[in-house]
């Protein structure tokens, strides 16, 4: 593929840092697959380029749907998956009411909607499409509170077969009491190709609970990591209509 715009160039490293970091990882799609198997319709919010999406549908293609707001991502995951995709804000998805039986927001990304009112008004839209005896998992990392400010520094090198070059990933941390601040930079042979901005709020500061009850929505449970090992690392939400 040709890269050609500073969207798609952002979908391919995005693609690059997951295959270079999370290839070896699949517990979580083991987890949101198992999910899935009981459900008539499956939601996937923040579907990125398909990593969970594609195999959730490969067990169900006409009852998977994925939403993103990445235009560049969603084409990436429309080659990979035969599920409908949809490009659009999870803080107003257009759905029908109570069209899934199951919604999932995988990859932390609940964390990236900074503020209480973004939060909220995704819980109300998901609210309002999920059937009444449906099910919303929220997969949240507590990862973040146990990093601390700090300046740029390398975290990723490797090679990109799409880019046709070896591309280093860097990091500069600014933590703050809610949230920490992560700017990359994707750089090759040493020239700047793309910098990127993402703050995720601390799983202590998401007031998960509170909001889902002023949304009409209540947590019935929590799983603490993918398996039946216990992980201090993740906490996965499992919410239901009150």
């Amino acid at each position: 593929m040709s890269v050609v715009s500073s969207a798609e160039l952002e979908a391919a490293l995005y693609d690059w840092n997951n295959q270079l970091r999370l290839r070896a990882q699949m517990e979580d799609i083991r987890f949101w697959v198992k999910r899935a198997e009981g459900a008539s319709s499956t939601l996937i919010v923040g579907c990125g380029t398909g990593r969970v999406i594609n195999p959730v549908a490969g067990r169900q293609p006409d009852r998977a749907v994925g939403i993103d707001v990445n235009l560049a991502r969603l084409r990436r995951a429309s080659a990979r998956t035969s599920a409908s995709l949809v490009c659009a804000d999870v803080r107003q998805m257009p759905f029908k009411d109570e069209s899934f039986d199951l919604l999932v927001f995988p990859y932390s990304g609940f964390q990236l909607l900074g503020r209480v009112a973004d939060r909220c008004a995704f819980m109300v839209s998901a609210r309002r499409v999920m059937t009444r005896d449906g099910r919303l998992w929220l997969d949240v990392s507590t990862r973040f509170e146990e990093r601390s400010s700090q300046p740029r520094a390398l975290v990723a090198r490797g090679w990109s077969s799409e880019l046709q070059a070896e591309v280093e990933e860097y990091e500069t941390l600014q933590s703050s009491i809610d949230a920490i601040l992560i700017i990359k930079e994707f750089t090759i042979a040493d020239h700047t190709i793309l910098c990127l901005r993402e703050e995720w709020i601390f799983a202590r500061s998401l007031q998960i609970e509170s909001i889902a009850r002023a949304c009409g929505l209540s947590v019935v449970d929590v799983h603490y990591g993918y398996t039946e090992a216990r992980s201090p690392h993740r906490a996965l939400y499992e919410l239901r209509c009150s």
